[in-house]
């Protein structure tokens, strides 16, 4: 799955599930590289915000508004959160899962 902290937020109460649902309908699913990266700092993120603490909701308060600005943003109403996740969000997701794979190609070279 591309939605991890989305998935979480839904889980959470926080997304509604016709949202959740509608905005990897409006966006499709993230290219394999991209998708490597955000999973790289996005699945420990999550389990930041399943801590029952006041860390764990800070960290769930942080994201939710550019999950819900993602999908406003996706579905033609532009604001700042959603601009946010796609025009600078996915470049960097992309370079981290980039430099994940090339290690990773490396590494298998080397054996």
């Amino acid at each position: 799955a591309s939605a991890v902290i989305c998935t979480e937020l839904m889980s959470q109460g926080k997304l509604d599930r016709d949202l959740w649902q509608s905005c990897n309908w409006f966006r499709g699913p993230l290219d394999p590289v991209t998708r490597a990266g955000y999973h790289y700092w996005a699945i420990p993120y999550v389990r930041i915000m399943q801590r029952k603490d006041w860390i764990g909701a800070a960290a769930t308060t942080l994201v939710a508004p550019f999950a819900i600005g993602r999908y406003d943003h996706i579905a033609g109403r532009h604001n700042f959160c959603g601009w946010f996740t796609i025009a600078i969000g996915e470049p960097i997701c992309y370079w981290i899962g980039a430099r994940l794979l090339a290690k990773s190609a490396a590494l298998a070279g080397a054996n």
